[in-house]
């Protein structure tokens, strides 16, 4: 999904430890690199730019593997004669330093498949087991999909857990806590998983990655934007940057997104924003039901040319799906990957 990052190239504004920055930037975003991911087969290759706060110049701290070096004072490289064969490990953990500050990273070898196909809640339809459960994004992982989409809230006691519902097994997922939660039984005796969970289950492997989802809390604006950067900091906590992408229908919460992580890919759920603004705040995809592309046939279009990624949901009728590649529509969430698995090539 990332290789239709183009507007990722405009984040970099803030990009180089030695740069000036805003006090927004200084106090509230995270070190980020431009990509995590590592092709294969390519000596000496730039992965990607770092952008952080400090004095001074960017070091590498510790570098295990010994592949990885800083060029240019803010890009990560492989070494000169460093490749990746197909057979290399696919997880690198390095540590970067600047002044007094350093961060932990993980890049990722790139083996991720890009068919378009986003699994709903993961894959669950024909299966026995409950959407955005464990086993839904095994079996999502296990058909091929690029991506698993899924849905996240707060629980009382603060804890991210998944579900697409304000209630789950006829609890009020904001109003319980954590513990009270995991008593919901779910499809295959499962548990109702944390977003922790997802994230340790997702860095087992490199080929899908997760569309996070942000859902609008119901008891406040600010527990959503709480509930965007929790999310963000986990991700970042656990080095998960390489596999996670974020949509939300909360405008707020893609602006908090945003202002934590410069470099993330954040995708907006309707159409009340124009291209336009969009732009200008930064957001990288457009993220829209289905229809709104097929009643504007140009819009696909549009968007490409202002360097937007593209993705329809939920599509569940092969016609509609055999449509929106025609037009190039990049991605297509789906209840039934199975279905538009069988149209890729």
């Amino acid at each position: 999904m990332k290789q239709y990052a183009p507007l990722l190239s405009l984040l970099l504004l803030f990009c180089g430890c030695r740069q000036a920055t805003s006090p927004a930037v200084e106090t509230d975003s995270l070190w980020v690199l431009t990509d995590y991911t590592i092709p294969v087969g390519k000596k000496g290759t730039v992965i990607g730019e770092i952008s952080g706060t400090g004095t001074g110049a960017f070091r590498l701290l510790r570098d295990q593997a010994g592949k990885f070096r800083i060029i240019d004072g803010n890009k990560i490289a492989l070494k000169e004669e460093a490749e990746l064969g197909r057979e290399d490990p696919y997880r690198y953990e390095i540590e970067i330093g600047c002044g007094n500050h350093s961060k932990k990273f993980e890049l990722v070898k790139d083996d991720f498949i890009r068919n378009g196909v986003i699994a709903h809640r993961g894959a669950w339809k024909h299966y026995e087991v409950s959407q955005n459960s464990m086993g839904s994004l095994r079996k999502g992982i296990e058909l091929g999909c690029e991506g698993v989409e899924f849905d996240v809230w707060l629980s009382q006691d603060g804890e991210i857990v998944l579900s697409h519902d304000p209630e789950i097994g006829g609890r009020s997922v904001e109003h319980s806590t954590f513990a009270e939660l995991r008593e919901v039984v779910l499809e295959g005796d499962e548990q109702v998983p944390s977003l922790r969970e997802y994230l340790e289950q997702i860095k087992t492997q490199n080929r899908t990655r997760l569309v996070l989802e942000v859902k609008s809390s119901q008891l406040s604006k600010e527990r959503s934007v709480e509930l965007a950067e929790k999310a963000v900091r986990m991700v970042h906590e656990l080095c998960a940057q390489a596999w996670v992408e974020y949509i939300s229908f909360n405008y707020d919460v893609l602006l908090k997104i945003r202002e934590l992580d410069r470099t993330a890919a954040i995708s907006l759920l309707e159409g009340y924003k124009t291209l336009e603004e969009l732009q200008s705040d930064r957001v990288t995809g457009i993220d829209y039901y289905f229809t709104a592309f097929l009643e504007d046939t140009t819009f696909i279009d549009r968007a490409h040319a202002m360097g937007f990624t593209t993705n329809a949901w939920t599509v569940n009728d092969a016609e509609a799906m055999e449509k929106l590649r025609d037009m190039g529509i990049h991605y297509i969430t789906t209840d039934e990957p199975e279905l538009l698995l069988k149209q890729i090539p």
